[in-house]
């Protein structure tokens, strides 16, 4: 899953989310801050439309969807 989102996120993003996979040495964890715990699978849609899955922690996806995040689907993994 990262390897197909990656290419779509911002270069600074995958920067950030790759240090923190080398880090904790998993994929499943929050793609931003690195939590473990309250995990979600969201699927999201870019603002130019591309639908992709992501995962963020509860704390991460409030704060993304408050600055514009839109996302199609919430489950909660974890």
């Amino acid at each position: 899953m990262w390897k197909k989102t990656s290419k779509y996120l911002p270069p600074h993003q995958v920067v950030i989310s790759e240090e923190i996979f080398r880090l904790t040495g998993s994929y499943k964890v929050c793609w931003i801050c690195g939590d473990e715990e309250d995990l979600y699978l969201l699927d999201i849609r870019t603002e130019n439309g591309i639908v992709m899955e992501i995962i963020l922690c509860g704390d991460c996806h409030r704060i993304q969807e408050g600055m514009g995040l839109k996302v199609i689907d919430a489950k909660k993994i974890i």
